[in-house]
């Protein structure tokens, strides 16, 4: 059955689920810190966890993309967009009453700040990789859609991964490292 534990919240597994089969908690109700933030995540993974309860197909979490470091972005083009800097209360005033340490942004800062590019390691569509490769092994699937890659034309340049200004392209071998090593040892043997 639900299990409670001494604060009179209920005990769930890492799948939100209950000791009751079909019953799934989250939010105030399970042992975490008690905000809107938390409980929305809770409600978000439980509801992942309760479609995969129903499709009697267990919720796998994908593999998260891999973040890209600024050395690994190939930035053939750069513009310098500075960060809007929030107001902060000075230090003795912060001890005189409980307004916010840092300020907000306007609306016209957060609207910059909404248009600075954020996309290491995501696709933003700039069509370079479409543009740069000689093979046409680059098919663009219209806005929002980004590209397809046709590997019978794909020749392995890299053309179009050299240019990725946000390296959304990863360069994979076809050969496994098994069977690189099966065919050097052959070779050497030979």
């Amino acid at each position: 059955g639900v299990e409670f534990d001494w604060g009179g919240t209920v005990k769930v597994g890492p799948d939100m689920m209950t000791g009751h089969p079909g019953i799934f908690a989250g939010g105030d109700m399970v042992p975490s810190e008690r905000t809107v933030t938390v409980a929305v995540g809770h409600g978000k993974k439980a509801a992942r966890f309760i479609d995969g309860y129903l499709r009697a197909k267990p919720y796998v979490k994908p593999a998260a993309h891999p973040l890209v470091s600024w050395d690994k972005l190939h930035l053939w083009y750069k513009t310098f967009a500075p960060h809007s800097e929030q107001p902060e209360i000075e230090v003795v005033e912060r001890t005189e009453d409980f307004r916010e340490v840092v300020g907000g942004l306007s609306e016209e800062q957060a609207r910059y700040e909404a248009m600075r590019c954020l996309s290491c390691g995501n696709c933003f569509e700039c069509d370079g990789c479409y543009g740069a490769c000689p093979e046409d092994a680059v098919i663009k699937l219209g806005p929002g859609n980004r590209y397809r890659f046709d590997y019978d034309l794909c020749t392995g340049c890299a053309v179009c991964y050299e240019q990725c200004p946000c390296h959304a392209i990863e360069m994979v071998s076809e050969v496994s490292p098994e069977e690189m090593i099966e065919s050097a040892v052959v070779s050497i043997l030979d």
